[in-house]
């Protein structure tokens, strides 16, 4: 890729893999690294970012900024750019958009009026938007749905480095509220990345000061070992995707 590749988004098929490019950009590619095309722009001097695939392959949930109306919107889109719909938004924009398994239901990012992140809820046809987890000094960029449904993974302490950050799941109607890691020092911050396609497993990057592991864990919590262990290397934008068909 000729440009910075960020938030991938494996398609349900395992065959694409959906990202930003250079961060305004919606682009894919094979899973084998071929065939990478961009998603032509609708939004002139905007940012159309953070694609996710809907659960039956055929259409993409991404982020839009239009500048000319301030807009920073959640939407849905075919894979080629066209069928283009406006979701919703929060109230502080609508950042790094998931799915449900279902394809119901899109959770977001935003700012809350006291100027911290939760997650928040529209219906995949629009209409009211919903705060989905509490702000927990704000939560973190990435979330990601079970593969049943039932719970969301994130990570809280978004906003406050004298707070460590841990691993948090909650159902999702924003009831349930699960640590799943208890780390105790600013110095230690676990990062959730996604479920495993069984939904059995949880990979997250744990931090350490300045050194980094890739890390899964059961669900609930436990089995947790390193896939990757400590090192310079910062693993991000972790996405666990299917075997290609």
């Amino acid at each position: 890729v000729d440009g910075e590749a960020t938030t991938p988004d494996w398609s349900p098929d395992g065959n694409w893999i959906a990202f930003s490019l250079d961060e305004c950009t919606v682009a894919m590619i094979h899973a084998d690294g071929s065939g990478m095309r961009t998603v032509p722009s609708q939004t002139p001097g905007g940012c159309e970012t953070d694609p996710a695939f809907t659960p039956d392959g055929s259409h993409l949930i991404f982020e839009r900024y239009d500048p000319t109306i301030e807009d920073d919107a959640v939407w849905n889109m075919g894979l080629n750019g066209d069928d283009r719909r406006r979701l919703g938004t929060g109230p502080g924009g609508a950042a790094t958009p998931e799915i449900s398994p279902d394809g119901q239901t899109v959770t977001f990012l935003s700012f809350t009026p006291s100027d911290l992140t939760a997650i928040f809820a529209v219906d995949i046809d629009g209409g009211p938007v919903r705060q989905v987890t509490p702000t927990l000094w704000g939560i973190t960029f990435k979330h990601d749905w079970a593969p049943d449904g039932s719970r969301l993974v994130m990570s809280d302490n978004a906003d406050n480095p004298d707070r460590p950050v841990n691993v948090v799941t909650i159902r999702s109607d924003g009831t349930g509220l699960r640590y799943l890691t208890d780390l105790q020092s600013p110095e230690q911050r676990a990062f959730a990345g996604t479920y495993s396609p069984d939904g059995r497993w949880i990979v997250f990057r744990l931090e350490e000061g300045d050194r980094s592991a890739l890390m899964v864990m059961r669900t609930g919590g436990q089995g947790m070992h390193a896939i990757l262990p400590f090192s310079d290397f910062i693993p991000r934008f972790i996405d666990w995707g299917p075997v290609p068909s």
